[in-house]
């Protein structure tokens, strides 16, 4: 930076700090607005009842993305949750809102839905629709929207159907290579105003008939955006926001008669999204300041329109209007040989990430890196590590691969690596292939999981009690299911609301004909606690395998985790009892429960100049973890038990890979005091 523009990154970051604060600090001649939220970050979708009831949409790092009522006295309440979408519209009791869903695993579809102010009862009116913007006519009973479609996005609409009735849409208005966004009904339920968008044309709010579907257009621009029309109660205007004088946005009249367009400056920057109380005498919209969008508000008529003249307020005369049978201007046709060419994955497939790693598990330490790659549709991934275990100077790997083209998922996988074991070790060699079925909504995710491995297990313990040196062989089949609704947000620590569930079990045989049946199973829940961003989470796991001894699976219920919740039937599936190591804790059996008091302690939010390090959140956590390993009896007085806190670092590497590094202090409990006493241990990723 500084060879280029003669000052380092640093100053220009300076520079541009200073600037930034001193134009948001700054109040702008004429803004008279009062600001009515401090939700920061995004605000959208404000609307009136007809008795005078304001709600309005938040998405920020504190929860889940929702609908929300502003009271008379200035607080704020949550209506029902609402993931992103345009606009909220209420009509007969109810308010009809879009918002997006997942429609298969991977695509998002907006649709439109209703909420009964009443009840509280949300109903889905459209399903993969792609349906948004509505609005809902004076009549309380005819909705307009818009339907994006391949090349257009048009203006529709439909009744609203009875409680189980089905849904009879009607287009309005298509045109080729054109978008309407944001439409809105007039007083008279006859005409309706709304942003169109041509290829290569400008942006205009235009008048729909509804009863013709002619188009006749009201104002337009070709330097900036006419956006979020609104009716004044009279109909004779229409209030919408522009960024027509290369400014940010801000609020705009236009008399539906003239055209003629007064800017209204009373309203400060950023303004949106109009929306004007039923008595008319207050407009409220969303602006911009330091914290992001919120609810703003104005006395209507705006002083700043009527005591000052229109030539004075920057009034703008009607713009030329376009003729709207004119042909669209279109992008220049590509160069012959440019389209047609078949995809092909293999020059995005390249790694271009690598991120160095460090596990510590009583005398066993591994120093390694990994990487990966997928390319451009996503269709192929990868993952690759290796690390160099020490004491015993040899080479951990794994690599994993999958294929997402179609559903299901496709995945493949092979891994080397040697664990403690007793008082020796284990050598465990695994390749495995299977299919994953991912059923995903925004709200929830579940997999179904089947899967065949063969793996090789070299056990050796020269210093057992009867020394061990055996290798065992099996090929097994795995089928396993998840259910997960644990969320977590922008400022979150760990997961902080919903639960996980994971299942998973396998059928194995080996040499000679002997055969196992091993299962591990896990519940989690996450519930907010004080203060703000503060989680309880709670888990409990347990794993038991059993048939011939030379097939069954040993499980450990100890070792400082992480523990990622996957299918994972392996010695470590479920293990984690902080302070003691993995290999402390091992048989056919095992059980743990975890309880954590995890809360934020400080957000940095900075990074060290040009490296590819920045530190997000430093948070702790107390916890209390029980655990105990067994085979034929279950002995509760040799139960575990550890308590003690933890100190976690949330980073970014390479501006891409976000890391949990995590360092704690435990006091350990063994009635066998094998391990009694305290004990620390580092950990890459969350407990758990």
């Amino acid at each position: 930076f500084k060879t280029v523009y003669g000052r380092s990154l640093g100053e220009l970051w300076r520079e541009f700090e200073d600037e930034t604060a001193k134009r948001v600090s700054t109040r702008e001649p004429g803004d008279q607005r009062t600001r009515l939220t401090s939700h920061g970050f995004t605000v959208t979708s404000p609307a009136f009842t007809p008795d005078g009831r304001l709600f309005y949409s938040v998405a920020n790092p504190h929860g889940f993305p929702s609908l929300r009522e502003r009271a008379a006295d200035g607080t704020s309440r949550h209506v029902t949750s609402r993931f992103h979408g345009n606009r909220v519209s209420p009509g007969n009791g109810l308010l009809v809102f879009d918002q997006l869903e997942f429609d298969g695993h991977v695509a998002l579809f907006s649709d439109l839905y209703t909420h009964s102010i009443e009840s509280g009862q949300t109903r889905r009116l459209t399903i993969g629709a792609r349906a948004a913007d509505p609005d809902v006519a004076p009549d309380g009973k005819t909705v307009v929207y818009t339907v994006q479609q391949p090349g257009r996005r048009v203006l529709a609409t439909l009744v609203m159907p009875a409680a189980d009735g089905a849904v009879q849409a009607r287009t309005l208005v298509s045109e080729d290579d054109t978008e309407f966004t944001s439409p809105r009904w007039s007083p008279d339920g006859r005409t309706v105003a709304v942003e169109r968008r041509r290829v290569g044309g400008p942006s205009e709010i235009v008048l729909v008939d509804v009863a013709n579907g002619t188009v006749r257009t009201l104002t337009t621009s070709t330097d900036g955006r006419n956006i979020t029309p609104m009716w004044t109660p009279e109909g004779t205007s229409i209030i919408f926001a522009s960024d027509r004088d290369g400014g940010p946005f801000t609020l705009y009249r236009v008399d539906v008669e003239t055209g003629t367009v007064t800017r209204i400056d009373a309203a400060g920057p950023g303004a949106q999204s109009p929306a004007l109380s039923p008595d008319g005498s207050t407009v409220v919209f969303v602006g911009y300041s330091a914290d992001g969008y919120d609810l703003y508000s104005l006395p209507w008529p705006s002083p700043a329109t009527d005591a000052t003249s229109a030539a004075s307020q920057g009034a703008l005369m009607p713009f030329p209007v376009p003729d709207p049978h004119a042909p669209i201007a279109r992008a220049p046709a590509a160069p012959a040989g440019a389209l047609g060419r078949p995809y092909t994955p293999w020059s995005t497939l390249a790694p271009r990430f690598w991120v160095p790693f460090f596990e510590a598990d009583g005398d066993d330490v591994v120093l390694g890196a990994a990487t990966g790659g997928f390319d451009a549709l996503g269709r192929h991934t990868y993952a690759l590590s290796a690390g160099w275990t020490v004491p015993r100077n040899r080479v951990d790997g794994a690599v994993n691969y999958t294929y997402a083209r179609w559903w299901p998922t496709l995945f493949a996988g092979a891994s080397d690596d040697i664990d403690s074991w007793r008082l020796g070790t284990v050598r465990s060699r695994e390749i495995t292939a299977g299919v994953l079925l991912p059923w995903r909504q925004v709200r929830w995710s579940s997999n179904v999981l089947a899967a065949a491995s063969a793996s090789s297990d070299d056990f050796d313990c020269a210093d057992c009690d009867e020394p061990v040196a055996v290798t065992r062989e099996r090929q097994a089949g795995r089928l396993g299911v998840n259910f997960s609704t644990a969320r977590g947000f922008g400022y979150s620590v760990s997961a902080e609301e919903g639960a996980a569930f994971n299942l998973i079990t396998e059928l194995a045989r080996g040499a000679g004909g002997a055969t196992a049946t091993s299962v591990a199973a896990e519940l989690r829940g996450y519930l907010r606690a004080f203060p703000s961003h503060a989680v309880v989470a709670a888990r409990l796991a347990g794993a038991s395998s059993h048939g011939d001894d030379t097939v069954r699976r040993d499980f450990s219920a100890s070792g400082s985790g992480p523990q990622f919740g996957g299918f994972d039937v392996g010695l470590d599936a479920i293990g984690l009892l902080r302070g003691f190591d993995s290999d402390d804790l091992v048989d056919r059996k095992a059980a743990v429960f975890n309880l954590d008091y995890r809360f934020p302690i400080a957000r940095p939010q900075r990074g060290v100049g040009t490296w590819p390090f920045f530190l997000r959140t430093i948070h702790g956590a107390a916890f209390f973890d029980v655990g105990h390993a067994w085979d034929d009896d279950f002995d509760r007085a040799a139960i575990r038990r550890s308590v003690g806190g933890e100190l976690s670092f949330d980073v970014v590497l390479g501006g891409a890979v976000p890391l949990t590094l995590a360092t704690g202090a435990a006091w350990r409990h063994d009635p066998r005091a094998l391990r009694e006493g305290g004990a620390f241990f580092v950990r890459f990723g969350r407990a758990f």
